[in-house]
């Protein structure tokens, strides 16, 4: 969760740190880095749902379940 809290940081820095310049390629970097942290943000509700469950319920057999959507072998 931490690294991608770091990329989330990073890439919404970059964004706003190359917003409202004239350089080449710029437009693009800024929806790549957009598309990163938007993406990123995604995945760390994910995390911390798993976090929060398997410290609620402190079973990691239950985490598993959780985890793969529910699919059991």
């Amino acid at each position: 969760m931490i690294i991608v809290n770091v990329v989330m940081a990073v890439a919404d820095g970059l964004a706003y740190f190359l917003e409202g310049r004239d350089l080449p390629m710029v437009r693009e970097v800024i929806i790549a880095a957009n598309a990163v942290f938007f993406g990123a943000f995604a995945l760390f509700a994910y995390l911390m749902m798993l976090y929060l469950h398997y410290r609620v319920y402190g079973d990691r057999e239950r985490l598993r379940t959780v985890s793969n959507l529910g699919d059991k072998k």
